[in-house]
């Protein structure tokens, strides 16, 4: 039917925002059923700054360690929020794992076209 979304819509929706699909139709019935359109924001996440990932590389990687530290160097009176170590984990891991797949697609052979 004219005017209505469909799943490819809302799937398009959900990748471009960064949530899922079903966030995606929660959102939709809620609009529906309020008439009204919550302007939230997306969850932006967690991300290191580039003086954290130097703070990681002289904890030698260890992301305990680095934890560790940024608890110590907000013991000064800093208003630094220090997140929880799963938090950090899944940062490095997600940051490593892209990484590594970058390298992977810079390695292929490539098709030569001929």
């Amino acid at each position: 039917m004219a005017g209505e979304l469909t799943s490819r819509h809302v799937g398009a929706v959900a990748v471009t925002v960064g949530v899922s699909v079903r966030t995606v139709w929660r959102w939709l019935a809620e609009a529906k059923a309020t008439g009204e359109v919550d302007g939230k924001p997306a969850r932006q996440g967690y991300a290191l700054s580039d003086e954290t990932w130097a703070l990681l590389a002289a904890s030698g990687g260890n992301v305990a360690e680095l934890r560790r530290r940024m608890l110590a160097a907000g013991d000064d009176g800093s208003a630094t929020v220090v997140p929880p170590l799963g938090t950090l984990h899944r940062v490095v891991a997600l940051y490593v794992s892209s990484e590594s797949t970058c390298r992977s697609a810079a390695r292929a052979p490539r098709a030569t076209g001929e």
